[in-house]
């Protein structure tokens, strides 16, 4: 009996510990978007609409490509991920300095 109770309160620790960390990264995950989806209307507000269909369409494209290129990675590396991490953290690393170097404060259009 004890065995089968540790196991259930184990099973719930588990389900707790997982249910607590995606709602975390739900709720900043909303930061995340609350930040960069009104950058739009602060940059060019007569715009908005047009630089943020052509942003989002440019955004789609590392989406379309993710599945090929992450598989041939790890095919080519014979099954493993550290190259894909690598490419990862490089492309955002890049695109944090070109968004640190060109981002602007003032109003462009």
């Amino acid at each position: 009996m004890s065995i089968f109770l540790h196991s259930i309160l184990n099973v719930l620790f588990v389900f707790f510990i997982k249910f607590s960390f995606i709602s975390i990264s739900m709720g900043l995950s909303a930061c995340n978007s609350a930040g960069h989806l009104s950058n739009h209307a602060d940059i060019a507000p007569n715009h908005a609409g047009i630089t943020f269909a052509i942003s989002n369409t440019l955004a789609t494209i590392p989406g379309i490509l993710a599945g090929p290129v992450t598989a041939e990675l790890v095919v080519a590396s014979h099954n493993r991920w550290f190259p894909v991490f690598i490419l990862a953290s490089g492309l955002n690393f890049v695109g944090a300095i070109i968004y640190q170097s060109q981002s602007a404060s003032t109003q462009i259009l």
